[in-house]
C-alpha cells in the first residue's frame, strides 16, 4: 500500500485506512509492527481511521431497472419520431 499512514503533527493524529487498522489489530502482522513503531516514535498521537468525503450532490440511480430504461427510451423515441415526421 502506498499511503499506509499519514502523520498530522498539528492535530497529533496518525491517520490510517480501515484495512490497515483491521490488520494492525492482529498480533504479528507487518501492520501491527508499523503501528506499534509509530506509536513509539510519536507518543501522545492517536490512531484515526481515514474517512472518505462523500459528495451529497451526486446523482444515483438506485431504482433504475431495464424495464424503466426501455419505457424511457420508447417515450424519447416517440418524441423524436413526431418531431421529424
Amino acid at each position: 500500500m502506498k499511503n499506509e499512514m499519514i502523520i498530522d503533527k498539528a492535530n497529533k493524529t496518525l491517520t490510517v485506512t480501515k484495512d490497515f487498522m483491521m490488520k494492525a489489530g492482529q498480533f504479528g502482522t507487518p501492520e501491527f509492527e508499523k503501528a506499534l513503531e509509530a506509536k513509539q516514535n510519536f507518543p501522545g498521537f492517536t490512531l484515526v481511521v481515514r474517512t472518505i468525503k462523500r459528495n451529497s450532490e451526486k446523482w444515483t440511480y438506485g431504482k433504475l431497472t431495464y424495464d424503466r430504461m426501455e419505457r424511457e427510451f420508447a417515450e424519447k423515441l416517440e418524441e423524436i419520431r413526431k418531431r421529424y415526421e
